[in-house]
């Protein structure tokens, strides 16, 4: 019987399913409180200018963002992180879009139907799980970025309160079932080097992020990707690569 400390542990998956399923608890628990919640904010944004900074923060929780982390993960030698990381993005993926064409929930600014649950929350609470397994220093301070992701997708008027609650669950989820995964068995991610990691990411740059010129989420980018081109000069190799 697994003891109390293991499950509790960064490397069991048993964590983030806990977690996930408090989080998907308080989202019913708030949902009858989604159009106070989203009235009070919409007056505090309409009398308040947004930071600049916001615009960035905001970028975390694409998927295009947890695409290159994942990336530069598998440049610097963390490719096992790297693999789970799009293992877990795909499985949060495929739950919250069957959620949300199903559950057909209409936006609090009346765009569209695809409200519930907030992909945006759940793309970083998906990726700060995952890298929190693996790097727990990054736990503390990810679950502020993740709030400050939910948070803005409340303030910009794309998603209730019980939306993003849900999407952060989902997010944390799928973290976890993606830990029950042993990537060890599907020998073609270890041949994976990491010159293939740094190339995709060149492709992808040009793809998505080369259109929008000088805005912040290239700037952002432009330099990801010197630290990435940075990294590729290291000599010294580091074993990373934990059996997962």
């Amino acid at each position: 019987m697994r003891s109390f400390h293991n499950i509790l542990s960064f490397k069991s998956p048993y964590l983030y399913i806990l977690i996930g399923i408090i989080f998907l608890i308080l989202s019913g628990i708030f949902h009858p409180f989604d159009m106070e919640y989203k009235n009070a904010l919409q007056q505090i944004a309409n009398s308040h200018e947004k930071w600049t900074i916001l615009n960035i923060i905001k970028v975390i929780g694409k998927g295009e963002f947890l695409v290159y982390v994942a990336l530069i993960l598998g440049v610097v030698r963390y490719k096992a992180l790297a693999c789970r990381l799009l293992l877990a993005f795909l499985i949060a993926s495929v739950i919250i879009w069957s959620l949300k064409i199903s559950v057909h929930r209409e936006r609090p600014n009346h765009r569209n139907y695809l409200s519930f649950p907030s992909g945006d929350s759940g793309t970083s609470a998906c990726m700060v799980a995952s890298v929190s397994s693996q790097i727990p220093i990054v736990a503390i301070p990810g679950a502020v970025v993740v709030g400050a992701v939910a948070f803005l997708r409340n303030y910009d008027n794309y998603h209730y309160l019980s939306d993003v609650l849900a999407g952060i669950g989902f997010g944390v989820i799928s973290a976890g079932l993606s830990m029950f995964v042993k990537l060890r068995r599907f020998k073609i991610f270890w041949k994976i080097k990491p010159f293939a990691f740094k190339g995709l990411y060149g492709v992808l740059f040009l793809v998505y992020l080369l259109p929008p010129l000088f805005n912040w989420a290239f700037i952002f980018w432009l330099i990801c990707g010197v630290l990435l081109i940075a990294s590729s000069s290291l000599k010294k190799k580091k074993k990373y690569d934990n059996a997962c």
